[in-house]
């Protein structure tokens, strides 16, 4: 079968497994107009700014404020953690200014640019800023060491970062910076001239928690992608949102960048605690809070009746899996608001679990977005009967091209691998039982560390675990369970003794951890996303 290949003219030849795909999409593309509230009349001269913003920068983030610019100039667009707060007329001037300086600079189509630092204005006005230069823009992970920023700088050829006052010493001193909470310090005269707007990209790296971080191009959002989540998800035109997602992940970009399209006003919140989160939301009245799954288990712990939360529509979640435990007690506390996202930064968002959903499986990933399409194979590429355990593929019009250094994911048919291991139930939920390369086998039996965590997590005095392997000479590896204790806990020894009591009682021999090994609190990257590997190293 052919793969999606570039065409003359730059049209796209589709194979028909990916027509099928894009002709789905139009009943699922009226309701998301309709429910969005994309299709109100715009007047004369809103009509006339937004097409001719489209026209110079397409659909691409370089588009940043200026839809909201021409349809709503005076309306909140972005309020920041020291409450400054711009309407879209302002937010799109300072973006016009910053642009202007960078092309001052010599930015241009033939440059590369970085942004280190946490969710704020800066960071709203420098992707779309720096994207109207055509240079290619970087995101750094706060999460990074110096040692690894430097190598990424390096690697992409990085002439100036824009960056937290707080990371600056992650930036090697002969690289150029500039304030990234203060974008006001870097605006220029607005007098640069704005010419062709060149085709740079947007390049956000994996985790890391695999290997070394690897870059991939995010730049477009395909009108599938975007059809599907307005569809799936209760986004609304003129909304606010909370967005307590980092915005150098793709989670948080994605949304960011669906704020462009609706218009929506953002709260930035850059370090979301509990208290934070909910603080900005009832303040703000906001909708929906856009965030992870280490915020989700934050929240659990927080008390939201001292907050006023009754606009609340939605609280999206992604970034890794959330225990179903804390799903639960999420929905007891806050009702029935959460929606889990499943995807990965090379395949996007594929799977979408609603709160009914979540109800009747607390640990489901969900089901295939419109338009996407989610296969669980065999080593050999066969699909496995449902409720057998396989690797999970993905195919749509948002799967990456491949990693900038010439990397790439194994493929099958149009479909991507992502790594992970699941499995569908009878009813079309798909259920994620962690990476391939985190499969325990112990005496021939696989051992999904999820399985072994889900049981130990139920232990009365335990806040959090991770299952790793270990090498063994009798049965090739053994299970070990890093603990995470109630800090009331004052016996360690019982403690240990106690939870391998536990879990003898409820896992089948091969599943039971040979060793609890108490922890502080478990490695984790910005996102909440465990990692194993120190775990294991």
């Amino acid at each position: 079968m052919a793969e999606r290949s570039e065409g003359s003219g730059g049209f796209e030849m589709v194979d028909w497994k990916t027509l099928r795909r894009d002709v789905s999409l139009g009943v699922p593309a009226l309701r998301a107009l309709f429910r969005s509230g994309l299709t109100p009349p715009l007047s004369p001269v809103s009509a006339i700014k937004i097409s001719r913003d489209l026209a110079v920068y397409g659909p691409s983030p370089a588009i940043g404020f200026a839809p909201g610019a021409a349809r709503h100039p005076e309306e909140t667009a972005v309020v920041d953690e020291l409450d400054r707060r711009l309407n879209f007329r302002q937010a799109e001037d300072l973006t016009r200014d910053c642009f202007a300086w960078l092309r001052e600079q010599g930015v241009d189509a033939d440059s590369a640019v970085g942004v280190l630092g946490r969710n704020s204005i800066g960071m709203a006005v420098a992707i779309a800023a720096v994207a109207r230069t055509g240079a290619d823009l970087v995101y750094l992970n706060p999460g990074f060491t110096a040692s690894q920023v430097s190598d990424i700088i390096k690697d992409r050829g990085i002439g100036l970062v824009l960056v937290d006052d707080e990371l600056r010493d992650r930036v090697p001193a002969a690289v150029r910076t500039e304030p990234l909470t203060d974008p006001w310090a870097w605006a220029g005269s607005g007098s640069a001239p704005t010419g062709h707007i060149g085709t740079g990209r947007h390049i956000i790296l994996t985790s890391g928690t695999t290997g070394r971080p690897k870059g991939a191009d995010r730049s477009a959002t395909p009108l599938e992608m975007t059809v599907s989540l307005l569809d799936s998800l209760p986004y609304r035109q003129r909304a606010t949102h909370i967005m307590a997602a980092p915005m150098f992940h793709g989670w948080g970009w994605l949304n960011h960048r669906l704020a462009a399209l609706l218009s929506t006003t953002e709260i930035m919140v850059p370090r979301p605690s509990a208290e934070q989160v909910l603080k900005a939301a009832a303040e703000n009245r906001a909708e929906i809070i856009v965030t992870t799954p280490v915020v989700v288990r934050r929240l659990v712990e927080a008390d939201p009746s001292q907050y006023d939360l009754s606009n609340l529509r939605g609280v999206l979640v992604s970034g890794s899996a959330i225990p179903p435990q804390i799903i639960t007690e999420f929905s007891a506390r806050y009702g029935s608001v959460l929606y889990n996202l499943y995807g990965t930064t090379e395949v996007a968002l594929a799977t979408f679990a609603r709160p009914e959903d979540l109800q009747a499986a607390p640990d489901t990933a969900g089901r295939p977005l419109p338009g996407v399409e989610v296969a669980v194979l065999d080593p050999e590429g066969v699909p496995v009967p449902v409720g057998e355990s396989g690797q999970v593929w993905v195919g749509s019009a948002a799967t990456f091209g491949g990693y900038l250094d010439g990397g790439d994911k194994d493929r099958r048919e149009g479909l991507v691998a992502t790594g992970d291991l699941g499995y569908f139930n009878e009813s079309g939920l798909l259920f994620i039982q962690g990476r391939a390369d985190d499969l325990i086998i112990s005496g021939g039996e696989n051992v999904h560390p999820a399985e072994v965590e889900v049981i130990i997590r139920d232990h009365p005095d335990v806040q959090d675990v991770a299952a790793v392997g270990r090498a063994d000479e009798e049965f090739g590896q053994a299970v070990v369970a890093h603990v995470v204790p109630d800090p009331a806990v004052a016996d360690l020894d019982a403690f240990r003794a106690d939870v391998l009591e536990y879990a003898a009682e409820r896992l089948a021999p091969y599943q039971r951890p040979r060793e609890i090994i108490v922890e502080t609190a478990l490695p984790t990257n910005e996102t909440g996303k465990v990692l194993r590997r120190a775990l294991a190293g």
